[in-house]
């Protein structure tokens, strides 16, 4: 089971994406329940330029501040993270990291599997749009 300890509460990691294809991470406790979401979506403060291409796979931002705070040292000492460099504008709250190799494996198989559940549930939509739509056009 992919455990670590975060703010003295083993979690199991869940690894997904967010809507621009950037890598999410979700910590439930072992009861199942969403601990916290370590990672951030910053891609409508990043200073930068290219924000998806700069956190593909396997870069994270991780979000270091308000109820995060800490979260980046243990998930360092989890060894689930290789720290980078904090970004612009951030005052050293949001940092791009790299997931440990050991890491990568993991979350490659978890990120396949929910891109498959995206697709199927997309699908599923469009079907019962298509259903809807020959219902009404037969009225």
């Amino acid at each position: 089971m992919n455990t670590i300890v975060i703010f003295k509460t083993e979690c199991r990691l869940e690894f997904a994406l967010y809507q621009n294809n950037t890598v999410a991470i979700l910590a439930h406790n072992l009861e199942g329940e969403l601990f916290c979401v370590p990672t951030v979506n910053w891609e409508k403060n990043f200073q930068g330029q290219n924000y998806r291409k700069l956190f593909q796979f396997p870069f994270v931002a991780i979000k270091d501040y308000g109820e995060n705070e800490g979260v980046l040292a243990d998930l360092v000492k989890a060894n689930v993270i290789i720290d980078g460099c904090y970004l612009s504008g951030t005052y050293g709250k949001v940092h791009l990291c790299s997931l440990t190799e050991l890491w990568q494996d993991i979350a490659q198989h978890e990120i396949f599997a929910f891109k498959r559940k995206r697709r199927a549930a997309k699908l599923n939509r469009i079907i019962n749009s298509l259903f809807s739509f020959i219902k009404t056009s037969k009225q």
